[in-house]
This record gives C-alpha cells, structure tokens and sequence, in this order.
C-alpha cells in the first residue's frame, strides 16, 4: 500500500463526508487536504481509546518525534511520507502541525469544559488550526482568509462535539460545556447513561444554534475569489449543516444512534457547491 493509499483510507474512505468534499479538487490539492486531514485523523485516533492520559501522551510524542524525523528527511510512517512532499509544496509549517498535536493532547487531558469559552478555544486549536492549514494548501493566505477559516474550523469542531457525544460518553468524556449543562438541567450521568431527556435535547439545540452561527460568519462575505477557492470546505460545511438539520428533524436524539446521511445525498450536496460558486 502506498502512502497516499493508506491516507485515503484513513481520512477519505468511499462515503464519507471528507470524501465528497474533496472529490471535485484538482488532483494535487485533493492529495495535499488528504494528508493533512489523515494526519489530524491519526493523532485524533492515537488517544481515544487510551484510559490512561499518560499512554496517550506517549502516543502524542511519538508523533511529535515523527514530524521533526519527516522533517529532515526521513519519514518513517505512511502519513508523514504523504504528507512532507505536501508540506514542502503548499509550506505548511512543522510549528503548526505541532501546534495541531499540542491541540489534540489538551482535549487528552481535558475530557470537560466549564464553559462554552473553554471549549471555543478547545475548537480553535484543534479543528481551527486544521482548516488554517487546509486554507494554505487552497492557496489562501491573507489574515482576512484566514481568520474566515478558523471561524470554519469552530463550525466543523462544534459539529464534531454534537455527533460525537454519544460516543464519547462511553469514553467518560462529555465536552459540552458544564455551565450550559446546569442551566439546562442536564444531569452528567444522565448523557454517560444515554439517557435521552427534554432537557438534554434543549441543550443540543441550543448547540446546534451555536454551531449555525458559526457556520454563517464563516461563509458570509467571502470576496468571489476566496469562495471559489473555498469550496472543498464550502462543501463540507454544507454536508455538515443538513447533518444538523437532520437532528433537528429527529428531536435531538443523538444518544440513539449516530446520524449520517446517504452517500447520494453528500454527492449532491458537494456537486451543488461547487456548481453554484
């Protein structure tokens, strides 16, 4: 399996949402978001089953070791083989993918978030740093694309909070905020239960509504030019935005089972952002 194999499988399988935002994109750009996001995906997946920060920390430095050997030239994983040719090629800087683990390693440790402010910066440095990559391999570098990209990046790391709970509920980790869980009366173990209530379900709207405004700073305004740029993420924030309007239409119940929409469906929703921009 060659490199750019084994990231495909790892961040662009067939249906996946990622996938179909991407499938429009000249082919080196296509390659280059691959990489990028099958490295997030990596460091991502290295701590999630870890019970035991400490041994997820172990993981998290071995890919810190990785990028500094890929770096000066002696990749030794799939991914970073992938992905140092793109990072030469679009100058993604090796601070920044640091910067990436350092964000992944405090969501390590850190598995709540006393208040929405917490957790925005929890988005920031994650899924925010990702789409400020991912805007430099677009060939987007003022500060204004930027800043545009970030705000993206907070969109799509909201969006992940509210499809992933249940699963991280299971992991004992419950990342919406606490404040807004005792404002709304949701009990802890009533989300590590799965225990779907009223007032859980007012919660996610109320997240939902969040994400929604995030999603519609980020995407009003653009200059032509840097929508058009835009539109593999443009397509994933539209994949991601009827995925949230379909909890909406199924009462919030996202502790039942994981909601994702058919193959057919993120196609079209992909192939009418990039005809419309």
């Amino acid at each position: 399996m060659t490199p750019d194999e084994y990231c495909r499988i790892q961040a662009a399988p067939s249906g996946s949402s990622f996938y179909y935002s991407v499938l429009f994109l000249p082919a080196e750009k296509r390659r280059a978001l691959t990489a990028l996001f099958a490295f997030y995906r990596e460091i991502e997946e290295s701590t999630k089953e870890c019970s035991d920060p400490a041994l997820g920390q172990i993981k998290l430095n071995w890919w810190r070791q990785e990028l500094a050997t890929a770096f000066g030239g002696h990749a030794q994983h799939p991914v970073t083989q992938a992905l140092l040719p793109m990072a030469s090629q679009f100058a993604l800087p090796q601070e920044l993918l640091l910067q990436l683990i350092d964000g992944v390693e405090n969501g390590l440790l850190k598995n709540r978030h006393a208040d929405f402010r917490s957790l925005q910066g929890y988005c920031y440095r994650t899924s925010g740093l990702a789409e400020q990559l991912a805007a430099r391999i677009l060939g987007l570098n003022d500060p204004n694309a930027l800043q545009h990209a970030q705000e993206l990046g907070l969109a799509f790391g909201l969006t992940h909070v509210i499809l992933n709970v249940r699963d991280d509920a299971r992991r004992n980790r419950i990342l919406l905020p606490q404040d807004e869980l005792e404002r709304f009366g949701v009990m802890a173990a009533d989300i590590l239960n799965l225990h779907e209530t009223e007032n859980f379900k007012k919660l996610i709207e109320f997240v939902i509504d969040k994400a929604e405004s995030c999603y519609n700073r980020a995407t009003s305004g653009f200059p032509a030019a840097e929508r058009k740029a835009q539109r593999a993420r443009m397509a994933l924030a539209a994949i991601y935005r009827s995925l949230l309007r379909e909890i909406r239409e199924d009462r919030y119940r996202i502790l039942r089972q994981r909601v994702d929409l058919t193959p057919v469906r993120k196609l079209w929703l992909a192939w009418k952002v990039w005809m419309e921009v």
